[in-house]
């Protein structure tokens, strides 16, 4: 696969991105075990906040709004798993998988956290969701 600078950028920053989150989870961890503790305790709490948005725009839904909200979830969650298991995959063996596959799947899911919290604003507004 030829790496043009485009892709390059992308994996740059999400390399970034991820070792920002890594930093930020080791920051108080003093083992590697610490770390992926810590790493899967913020995908958790990410976890948390995402189901608590999901639950409140499926509230707000006719159901053919509902059913392609939950396909687009179902797809989403598929989307998270493979890329973190990509983005990890260079870690695969080793002790600092679990720690990145988290660490990805956290950043992941606090970026759909705020794609939703931007639904449910204009769900509340009456705007429409698909902004």
């Amino acid at each position: 696969m030829k790496l043009t600078r485009q892709r390059a950028l992308r994996l740059l920053c999400g390399a970034a991105s991820v070792a920002g989150v890594i930093l930020l989870h080791s920051a108080s961890a003093q083992t590697q075990f610490e770390m992926s503790q810590s790493a899967a305790q913020h995908l958790v709490t990410a976890n948390r906040e995402l189901n608590v948005l999901v639950a409140s725009i499926r509230k707000q839904l006719g159901p053919t709004e509902l059913k392609l909200f939950q396909q687009s979830q179902a797809s989403w969650y598929a989307f998270r798993t493979q890329d973190a298991m990509f983005r990890a995959s260079r870690y695969q063996g080793g002790s600092l998988y679990p720690t990145e596959f988290a660490a990805v799947q956290a950043s992941i899911t606090n970026e759909r956290i705020a794609e939703l919290r931007e639904i449910v604003k204009n769900l509340k507004a009456g705007t429409g969701h698909a902004q």
